[in-house]
């Protein structure tokens, strides 16, 4: 799979660069909607996981007639993973290309130096953001987890279903840890559970010694984590071989399928709270993931990131198909009473949520493979998102 994922990085870079900066307009057997993403620069390792969800919505969206008799067409760009490079690919999607609405993945500095050619153009943005950032942007709309959503059903699968009442806290001091853990604190009183530690580490922390003296004097049920990838590693290994803490569980809002491969034996056990899940069995995930393998073979990596993205464009090819026009205005005005089904489950845009899709949570627990079960999905989240609490 990383073969597969490296050669397809290449063809996209190769594409781009064969096609010039500008291309010739939409023709009339066609819609054109833009896809954003870091094609080269920091970011870049995240582009082919989008590129793949985004294709495979936008050939069901067609197989569907979505757009009509017209095929909709991904007109993708580079925002070379920062704001400045942002600004342009914008302002060609919309200029050169003639979309009709925008998808991305992309920071907040970057969505935000993209926000000014679509609101000056009034074309929606379809977002695929990373956790935790708060994107409040008009004619923005975002299909991210927000804190709240992963946290809020993980404390109380946690308090319902392995009898937690006491949790200690350990995280990175970086964005967006603070804020998750933030409202983690308030739903562990709120479900009648004590917080009896809490402690922030910065950034390359590798020795916890002390930090797991600390959490077995405090004798939690649980101990909460939020570290960095290195980070977490070196913490679950340590924790692991110390007897002091035998018996605690854990439960880790940032340790993924990788990151549990790279800590290796130690990380069987951990709870998880995701917004996908491959092992899901709902009809929609398997015929998202049948439908990705169908289209990229073995280069095909399934991934939140792809799964967040096929949402986002999907649901941009349903809104332009509820609106029965290329308006901005008109598609923006539909996505309202869009709703999909998709590999993260039933995906909406409620009234005062503010361009934040509802989503469901699934919770799962590293097995000893190193997968991650997926234990219960969780009904539909509401955000907390710009709401200024």
């Amino acid at each position: 799979m990383v073969r597969g994922l490296a050669a397809l990085s290449a063809l996209i870079v190769i594409a781009v660069a064969c096609s010039g900066a500008a291309t010739a307009p939409s023709d009339q057997g066609s819609v054109r909607v833009g896809l954003l993403v870091s094609l080269t620069g920091p970011a870049s390792a995240t582009a082919a996981l989008a590129i793949q969800g985004a294709t495979v919505a936008v050939a069901q969206a067609n197989a569907a007639h979505l757009a009509g008799k017209k095929q909709l067409v991904l007109a993708k760009a580079d925002d070379e993973s920062g704001p400045d490079g942002a600004g342009r690919a914008c302002s060609r999607l919309i200029s050169n290309d003639h979309v009709v609405a925008i998808v991305g993945l992309e920071s907040t500095a970057s969505l935000t130096a993209c926000s000014r050619a679509i609101a000056a153009a009034n074309i929606p943005y379809f977002a695929a953001v990373p956790s935790g950032q708060d994107v409040c942007l008009a004619n923005v709309f975002v299909f991210g987890f927000t804190p709240n959503q992963q946290v809020t059903p993980l404390i109380d699968f946690l308090a319902r279903k392995q009898s937690a009442k006491s949790f200690y806290i350990l995280a990175t001091d970086q964005p967006p840890a603070p804020d998750s853990f933030r409202l983690a604190a308030l739903r562990i009183q709120a479900a009648g559970g004590a917080l009896v530690g809490t402690v922030y580490r910065p950034a390359g922390t590798v020795q916890f010694g002390p930090d797991i003296g600390m959490i077995a004097a405090a004798k939690p049920d649980v101990v909460l984590t939020g570290l960095a990838a290195d980070d977490e590693v070196a913490f679950q290994k340590q924790f692991r071989s110390d007897l002091r803490v035998a018996g605690i569980k854990q439960a880790s809002l940032f340790l993924s399928t990788a990151t549990a491969r790279s800590v290796g034996a130690a990380a069987v056990g951990v709870f998880v709270s995701q917004d996908f899940n491959s092992a899901d069995t709902s009809s929609a995930t398997q015929a998202w993931l049948a439908a990705l393998l169908g289209k990229f073979g073995d280069g095909a990596i399934p991934s939140s990131i792809g799964a967040e993205v096929y949402d986002a464009t999907l649901f941009a090819a349903t809104a332009i198909s509820h609106a029965q026009s290329t308006s901005g205005e008109a598609i923006a005005t539909a996505a309202a009473a869009v709703s999909i089904e998709g590999p993260r489950g039933t995906i909406q845009l409620l009234p005062g949520e503010h361009g934040y899709a509802t989503v469901s949570t699934h919770i799962g627990r590293v097995n000893p493979a190193l997968g991650i079960d997926d234990l219960e999905v969780s009904s539909l989240v509401s955000p907390l998102a710009c709401r200024g609490d």
